[in-house]
């Protein structure tokens, strides 16, 4: 017997496991004596839209235990939100423990059947409760999503385990389904943006909404903004309102001696196809011929120019038009003033010049260019990772991040010390701090701005061009991470075993380099466990004692620590590469301002995060010793 109960979902900005996007984070309680079978068959029968996606068959008859159960729940509730259109990863199962008690339950009983109300208190006391996480892009659509994920495996419970003679239940059910799947296309996001999302993460560029209808591609200075499908953030307002005065708009061409249809009217002295010109940046980049389902008019007939909401057929002719046609369309962009718009133009044959055909161009500019039809006429052509190139060409988008976790709620001294570092290498660095936030060497907010809403803060200003955000162990456990990915991380230490997993997290996110202290020894086991899921090339240890067996050992094999030496009869913080070493700054000249006070243990843990983002010695050198004022 099966009894399954939701906290109401907690949404969690940023994310603790490794998505771009905010998750609910839901509590799952469940007892199940034995496995189940016949599970997945009912979710096969109810949601028919959902088989070729997660490949299911209604002849699937295995069983299931309480854990595949609760896996069914996040994969339903992603998986329903991607059928929607909405873009994003999977859910995943964060954890599970035994519950002793149902003090922290909300069970909403009016939704279990009666017969099964009985059972409640002496099946939830032996009950375990798992962790889960949910990602949602729009938050409704998770809400959506994950409601009836949870109804969909509720219902399937009661059918396995009572077998009913009637399909009442079924029938009830599958009703809902269908009103429950409208209600998250309503709420998805449109579909040319979701294209363009999927792209951009295709091209490991991250992506994030800050405002309804509104997307941020990128990080800081390297990011760009996109709405309404396509406007972008270097879309001209004046041109916009050219564009949409059909008048202005025709006056404009035709001052520029363009060719345009006078009073929206088109006489066809001859026979006449319909085509449409998408021009990006200036350059024509697709064609097409429209058809109409219906009767082309007669010859000399006068006719409003075709609408091309009644489409029969479409063909790609982008390689047919002729150069003083695409060099017309080209024009008529730069008299608009638009980065993307799309052209009606009308001639006997695009491959011959409107000059010979007396080609014509619609009064109507389109601001945003329909590709349905384009990507109909040729489905092989990927246009939104044009798009993509055009926006970012052969950037990623991203800035060098560091990540300084681990630590409790304090400030820790070396976020500021690094800042200082990159500030001297004529970069532009954002700082979060509990203390507030930086943006260059001004400071711009007092409030505790560590975790999600202090990186969010540098990520989306487009003056930073690198950005050192702190992310303390209860910032991280209430709002989640504000990065996907970062350059360098540094555990300080891990204050609570418990949740490490919000740790571990952080690290997976490095791409380039991870720093953790040699001589503490729950990082060191957290390493060595985790150490096949982690990613970054470079561990990066650090220790006050050289002759420790676990930096013997690491730089047996060659990797990197940085350490104290002796030079010239001072203690030097220096760079082990293997068996080579080279002195990086003497200890006492590393200048330091109130209230930034720094051991020797900071001092380490700061110049491995500076060479862990890529500086040399020399920049690392130039920033401990200039003054900061």
């Amino acid at each position: 017997m099966g009894i399954l109960t939701l906290d109401k979902p907690c949404v969690i900005a940023g994310t603790t496991h490794g998505l771009m996007q905010q998750s609910f984070v839901v509590r799952v309680h469940i007892k199940l004596p034995s496995p189940i079978s016949g599970l997945t068959a009912w979710i096969s029968r109810c949601l028919p839209e959902l088989q070729d996606m997660l490949n299911l068959s209604v002849e699937d008859s295995k069983e299931l235990d309480a854990e595949g159960v609760i896996q069914w729940i996040a994969r339903l509730s992603s998986a329903l939100q991607h059928y929607s259109g909405e873009p994003g990863g999977w859910g995943t199962v964060l954890n599970a423990e035994h519950t002793a008690h149902v003090d922290d339950l909300s069970h909403p009983l009016e939704r279990l059947h009666s017969s099964l109300q009985h059972y409640l208190e002496k099946l939830i006391a032996q009950s375990k409760r798992y962790e889960l996480a949910i990602p949602c892009h729009h938050t409704m659509c998770g809400y959506i999503a994950l409601e009836t994920a949870e109804r969909v495996i509720q219902d399937g419970l009661m059918y396995c385990l009572k077998k009913p003679t009637n399909d009442t239940l079924f029938e009830t059910l599958r009703q809902w389904i269908k009103l429950q799947l409208e209600r998250l296309k309503e709420c998805a996001t449109p579909f040319n943006k979701v294209g363009l999302l999927r792209a951009a993460e295709l091209r490991n560029i991250p992506w994030l909404q800050i405002a309804p209808k509104i997307y941020q591609l990128g990080y800081a200075c390297k990011a760009r903004r996109i709405t309404q499908a396509s406007y972008t953030d270097h879309t001209s307002r004046i041109s916009l309102r050219i564009a949409h005065d059909k008048s202005v708009a025709s006056a404009l061409l035709t001052k520029a001696g363009l060719p345009t249809i006078r009073q929206g009217k088109l006489t066809q002295s001859q026979n006449n196809k319909n085509y449409r010109l998408i021009i990006l940046d200036g350059r024509m980049i697709s064609a097409i011929c429209l058809t109409p389902s219906e009767t082309i008019p007669a010859i000399d007939q006068s006719v409003p120019f075709q609408n091309t909401n009644n489409v029969g057929f479409v063909e790609d002719v982008t390689e047919q038009v002729h150069p003083e046609n695409r060099l017309m369309a080209e024009r008529a962009s730069r008299v608009i003033g638009l980065d993307m718009i799309e052209i009606d133009f009308s001639t006997p044959d695009i491959s011959q010049s409107h000059l010979k055909t007396s080609g014509l161009m619609a009064n109507t500019i389109h601001p945003l260019p329909d590709f349905s039809y384009h990507k109909m006429a040729n489905p092989h052509r990927d246009y939104d990772a044009e798009m993509i190139t055009w926006m970012f060409g052969h950037s990623d988008g991203r800035i060098p991040i560091a990540a300084i976790t681990g630590m409790h709620n304090s400030t820790s001294p070396i976020s500021h010390i690094l800042h200082r570092i990159v500030l001297a290498q004529d970069v532009l660095a954002g700082l979060s701090t509990t203390q507030g936030a930086w943006i260059g060497k001004s400071q711009v907010s007092k409030d505790a701005l560590n975790g999600y809403q202090g990186g969010r803060i540098l990520l989306t200003d487009s003056a930073i061009e690198a950005a050192i955000i702190e992310l303390p162990h209860q910032g991280l456990k209430d709002s989640g991470c504000p990065f996907d990915r970062c350059h360098a991380v540094a555990l300080l230490d891990i204050p609570d075993s418990a949740m490490e997993h919000i740790e571990v997290d952080i690290l997976k996110r490095a791409q380039h380099a991870i720093i953790m202290n040699a001589e503490h020894l729950l990082s060191m086991k957290l390493l060595a466990s985790k150490q096949h899921e982690i990613t970054a090339p470079n561990i990066i240890l650090i220790a006050q004692n050289n002759a420790s067996k676990t930096i013997q050992n690491h730089l047996a094999t060659g990797k990197t620590a940085i350490l104290i030496d002796q030079f010239n009869g001072k203690p030097c913080v220096s760079l082990h590469i293997g068996n080579e070493k080279q002195p990086i700054i003497a200890i006492q000249d590393i200048k330091t301002t109130e209230p930034v006070l720094l051991n020797t243990v900071d001092i380490l843990f700061t110049v491995a995060l500076a060479y862990g983002m890529g500086y040399d010695l020399s920049q690392i050198h130039k920033g401990l010793t200039r003054d900061h004022q």
